[in-house]
């Protein structure tokens, strides 16, 4: 009987909260897992592998809003019919100036022309 009426009023503080500890924090990208490195000179190294080759990665923008900043990726995949079955390390670097005074960086990730959705949430040291 309890646990009824617990879950709404949990709920509820989450989504109270702000964006940055509401529900939907957690990943929606389903595709390859991106990794962050964070570099000693402050910048921040974000690394994908792909299935095959033919695929690239890049920046499409950089945002700090106080403590917080968010990175966009696109992940554009291969064109043509053949290409090789070869595993595939994709690396990009975000510059530590477009995250200065960032404590935690949220990175998206758009596959071609779908929306960006949240690959993964890390801390800066």
């Amino acid at each position: 009987m309890r646990a009824l009426w617990l879950t709404p009023l949990l709920l509820s503080f989450a989504c109270a909260n702000g964006s940055h500890t509401s529900m939907d924090e957690q990943p929606s990208w389903q595709g390859p897992p991106v990794v962050a490195h964070h570099l000693d000179n402050g910048d921040l190294r974000l690394t994908m592998t792909v299935p095959t080759a033919g695929y690239a990665l890049d920046v499409v923008d950089a945002q700090r809003d106080g403590e917080h900043g968010e990175v966009y990726l696109r992940l554009q995949t291969p064109t043509g019919d053949l290409v090789a079955q070869v595993l595939t390390e994709l690396r990009v670097l975000v510059p530590a100036a477009d995250l200065e005074g960032v404590h935690q960086v949220r990175v998206s990730v758009a596959r071609d022309r779908e929306q960006a959705r949240l690959a993964l949430t890390t801390s800066r040291p």
